[in-house]
């Protein structure tokens, strides 16, 4: 029964595995330049073409076979001949592409690879429904770039958990975790907030788990292998704030219903203070946007439970006060410094 399990539990892995190399090798934001990632992740997949390099070597093919290419004639596959020719029959790049993938891709009227390198669609708002990593972490809003129907947070959510942080180094989740983030168009908000669900749901909590119990197994966990990973992630403060929004959408499910305590999310949010994966002030600018809104604001999950009602229990607000506490020590302190250093 173990073998007929453990055979089935691998054909399911290399089922997802497989899916999610055909939405990375699918996507146009994947090219030549991420081959290297790739390969990291499936050495059998070499594929880095986009969709129109394969449709120029599929022109260039059959018009080797009706006949040699004269190279002082123009070859047809030019910059500047390939607009003409979509110029002329009122097709522009983005269309065809989009016709091309039966819509599962979309695109801005202006989007380029340039504007798409410099500039990230994915934002981390305080309130809202949308289908990105937002505080309440559902979404339903088309994202440039991505396939239609796809979730990223619950993807890369599933990337973690499947890998083996006993045996492999981090550095290879985080090129897995990379890998996919081009492909899809998302954000490190998106891999901090993924990570978080899967550090959780690794941990095994149940209601019968103390706090001291799971703020062990936590600081282990955090200390053998994810406080790197996160520290990777972790670009700016953005990304902390979306590991404290994957918090409160943990607490909202079946499996991390403890954290719904006030203590134990005190617990869980120093522990992560600690070992210098929060930020003071990440945990500051979080505490800021749940002090704007009411007991009101629409909560996904459980509807009895509330992430604000959470934010204003006592634990969690002596914590915050102790945080504010400690931030203006430490901005005086280094105001004398200052003031010694000038003199």
């Amino acid at each position: 029964q173990q073998k007929d399990d453990d055979a089935t539990g691998a054909v399911t892995a290399t089922k997802r595995t497989t899916r999610r190399l055909k939405l990375m090798t699918d996507s146009p934001y994947f090219n030549s330049n991420l081959s290297p990632l790739m390969q990291v992740v499936d050495p059998v997949s070499q594929s880095g073409a986009t969709i129109f390099e394969r449709r120029r070597q599929s022109q260039q093919q059959q018009q080797q076979q009706n006949g040699a290419i004269d190279e002082d004639d123009d070859d047809g596959f030019s910059d500047n001949d390939q607009e003409e020719d979509m110029a002329m029959d009122g097709v522009t790049e983005s269309q065809a592409f989009s016709a091309y993938t039966e819509g599962a891709f979309t695109f801005d009227a202006n989007d380029d690879d340039q504007h798409v390198a410099t500039v990230s669609p994915i934002m981390v708002p305080p309130t809202g429904n949308t289908t990105t990593a937002t505080s309440t972490g559902t979404t339903a809003t088309a994202v440039i770039g991505r396939q239609k129907g796809v979730d990223v947070i619950q993807e890369m959510t599933e990337i973690c958990m499947e890998f083996d942080d006993t045996c492999f180094p981090m550095e290879n989740l985080s090129i897995e975790l990379n890998s996919y983030k081009f492909s899809q168009n998302a954000s490190y908000q998106d891999c901090a907030m993924a990570s978080i669900l899967a550090l959780l749901n690794k941990l095994e909590l149940t209601d019968d788990t103390t706090d001291g119990r799971l703020v062990a197994a936590l600081k282990g966990k955090l200390t053998s292998f994810w406080t790197a990973l996160f520290q990777k992630l972790c670009v700016g403060v953005a990304e902390e704030v979306s590991i404290i929004y994957g918090l409160e959408r943990a607490a909202a499910t079946t499996t991390c219903r403890k954290l719904q305590s006030g203590m134990t999310f005190r617990f869980v949010l120093q522990t992560l203070h600690d070992e210098e994966v929060l930020s003071e002030e990440a945990i500051l600018k979080w505490a800021e946007e749940r002090k704007q809104e009411n007991d009101d604001s629409p909560d996904d999950g459980d509807s009895s439970w509330s992430r604000v009602k959470l934010f204003h229990s006592q634990p969690v607000q002596d914590f915050l006060e102790w945080l504010e506490e400690e931030s203006e020590e430490e901005e005086d302190e280094s105001e004398d410094e200052e003031e010694g250093d000038s003199d």
